[in-house]
């Protein structure tokens, strides 16, 4: 890889979180994010993929897997950083518990934004469009039932889902929600 090529994906990860940013009116979180140049691209990717993983707003994450510079880090020493990326394009926290060898350690707001996104897939093949309470404690390891909520709620605010939380019979009750990345396994189940 050449450094050109490493600027490159740096200014399009960058304009990607300035667009979110903008988007959802997040200019205070884009200024904590320094994205700098390095001969070491691996490390600086590494940093770049933890940013973009932390970022509010931020929820699709295929387009940062598919540049040549995250791609190359499949199959080396900094490889979990792709992992984790194929995990929040389209994957949930019961994978990441079941395979934690396979992916960093994600610290306490990545770890939220995979239970929403976990909330997101579980939604998305509810056939009843209901999900309940105690599957979703259970599946999202998540001990309370307020904790639980805090993350529907964060999921109906941030657009991820529409629904309403029904207290009385302890589950939430879907609307639609918004799609995830679609993956490779995903695309070739769907062509007949």
């Amino acid at each position: 890889m050449t450094e050109k090529k490493e600027e490159v994906f740096l200014k399009n990860l960058q304009r990607l979180i300035e667009h979110i940013a903008h988007d959802n009116n997040k200019k205070k979180q884009l200024k904590q994010i320094k994205l700098k140049q390095s001969k070491t691209n691996n490390i600086n990717n590494r940093g770049c993929i933890q940013q973009a993983l932390r970022l509010p707003g931020l929820y699709t994450f295929g387009e940062i897997m598919e540049h040549e510079h995250a791609k190359a880090l499949k199959g080396t020493q900094q490889g979990e950083w792709y992992n984790v990326l194929e995990l929040f394009a389209s994957g949930t926290y019961e994978q990441y518990k079941a395979n934690s060898s396979k992916y960093p350690k994600l610290d306490e707001k990545q770890l939220f934004k995979l239970k929403q996104l976990s909330v997101v897939s579980l939604a998305e093949k509810s056939a009843s469009k209901v999900l309940n309470y105690n599957d979703l404690m259970t599946r999202l390891d998540i001990g309370t039932v307020r904790e639980l909520e805090d993350v529907i709620i964060n999921c109906i605010y941030e657009g991820l889902v529409h629904g309403r939380l029904n207290q009385s019979k302890n589950q939430l009750e879907i609307d639609y929600v918004s799609g995830r990345d679609i993956n490779a396994a995903q695309i070739s189940g769907s062509v007949p």
